[in-house]
């Protein structure tokens, strides 16, 4: 699932860069292709929750139902929202020792010149 997450980024920036080039009638059909595909990827979204809450023995159709497909939706949303911030962290981390591990090489530079 998260080799997905970086696919939803790559597609925005190539069609913000096809944008760039396009006419206004390209940019329309970029666009609408876009929200398409956004369409589709939700509706695969919802049909795993559905899954789910079918496996857990709730009926479509029914209150309890609506509520196990908003409680796992959350519970999704909330477990995406996680793993990007750690992932963030972790680039947050290696930029930060990159950065010290450049500054050490620097003054051992600057001391072995002395």
């Amino acid at each position: 699932m998260s080799s997905k997450a970086y696919l939803v980024p790559a597609l925005l920036t190539a069609t913000l860069l096809l944008l760039a080039c396009a006419t206004p009638e390209e940019q329309a059909a970029l666009r609408r292709e876009q929200q398409i595909e956004k369409e589709i990827a939700r509706k695969k979204f919802l049909a795993g929750l559905s899954k789910k809450c079918k496996e857990y023995g709730f009926k479509a159709g029914t209150t309890e139902f609506s509520q196990c497909l908003q409680q796992a939706e959350q519970q999704e949303l909330l477990s995406r929202s996680v793993k990007l911030q750690k992932k963030q962290l972790e680039q947050n981390e290696k930029s930060t020792f990159e950065a010290m591990m450049e500054l050490e090489n620097k003054t051992r530079q600057q001391l072995n010149q002395k």
